[in-house]
């Protein structure tokens, strides 16, 4: 009982030093950051099956991430610990992972955190209960970043859907405007077709 009560403490103590160094508007990274070594952290404190991990990559290894659920439609949810406005949607995103599984649904975090930011990372992502593939970018929240992986910008969140064909359908950008769950539903409604 006190060994989980002390992790739960160190998650606690963690979650409000990441909220803490976070401005209630910021969603843009707070400094730029050069390569880093891939690192794979992962927590299995509920067993196997429940795993949550997380995992360093380039865009390289992201696209075969994604290359490898071709046939089922993906929610990339493109996010930071900095970014209150991603912090407030990802419980959502999580949901989305649970309600669409059966009809083909698969979703997929980015991270734009850098890599030395993971332990912070991994423990948003166990609070979330986040145990689909989890990512973040080798480049951190640097202009590396937006130009590997695609982006426009990194103004956060950021929502890209791949169809079937693992092709990009869609991206939800917030620097269009801000971005609210019913959004995101519609977006992955429409590509999943009737249920």
């Amino acid at each position: 009982m006190s060994i989980r009560v002390t992790r739960l403490a160190v998650a606690a103590a963690a979650l409000l030093l990441v909220v803490a160094g976070s401005c209630a508007e910021r969603s843009s990274p707070p400094s730029e950051s050069g390569p880093a070594k891939a690192v794979t952290v992962s927590s299995n404190e509920s067993g196997p099956a429940q795993a949550v991990t997380v995992r360093v990559v380039d865009e390289a290894e992201f696209a075969e991430a994604i290359r490898q659920y071709r046939g089922k439609v993906v929610l990339v949810d493109i996010w930071a610990t900095w970014c209150l406005n991603c912090l407030e949607l990802f419980p959502h995103t999580v949901e989305l992972s649970r309600q669409f599984a059966d009809r083909g649904l698969v979703v997929v975090s980015l991270s734009m955190d850098d890599p030395e930011e993971q332990a912070a990372v991994l423990a948003r992502l166990k609070s979330n209960k986040a145990t689909f593939d989890n990512f973040i970018s080798r480049y951190g929240g640097s202009d590396q970043s937006a130009d590997a992986f695609g982006l426009e910008d990194l103004i956060l969140p950021k929502y890209r859907l791949y169809d079937r064909a693992g092709q990009v359908h869609k991206t939800l950008r917030s620097s269009e405007g801000p971005l609210n769950a019913e959004d995101i539903d519609r977006a992955v409604e429409a590509l999943l077709g009737p249920g």
